[in-house]
């Protein structure tokens, strides 16, 4: 006979309550594995470019991808692309910043920042004196 069956009672309740309670955490790793959905976007579904240089989410959770051919904004269905025609200081875009104003900072190839406010791109205003002292 096996020495679980030779426990006095409250052994056997003790084990049978320990494994109740960490059964539930026996399936994490399956819904851990689950959850690491990758999807691939590409130019045919609404990115300006295939090379792309950062991707970065902001506090409102849209996605910002900086490529060779501007930016594009990303809700989690359609993807809104701005260029210099829309007012980036250049269609090249390295890296995004947010502030603590939720302002989406752009660093371009030009070395020249921008920002998006309110859906609007605005040039920063020092970018002359800042390309001097660089």
């Amino acid at each position: 006979m096996s020495n679980l069956l030779r426990c006095p009672f409250y052994f056997k309740r003790t084990y049978w309550g320990i494994f109740i309670l960490l059964l539930p955490y026996s399936s994490i790793g399956q819904q851990i594995h689950r959850s690491n959905l990758k999807i691939q976007y590409t130019v045919n579904d609404g990115l300006p470019s295939d090379e792309t240089y950062d991707v970065f989410e902001d506090s409102h959770g849209f996605i910002w991808i900086g490529t060779d051919k501007g930016v594009s904004k990303f809700d989690g269905s359609e993807f809104i692309n701005y260029t210099t025609n829309d007012g980036l200081t250049d269609n090249t875009v390295f890296r995004f910043f947010e502030d603590s104003f939720h302002r989406i900072w752009c660093i371009t190839y030009n070395r020249k920042l921008c920002y998006f406010e309110n859906d609007t791109i605005k040039t920063f205003p020092y970018n002359q004196a800042l390309t001097e002292f660089l």
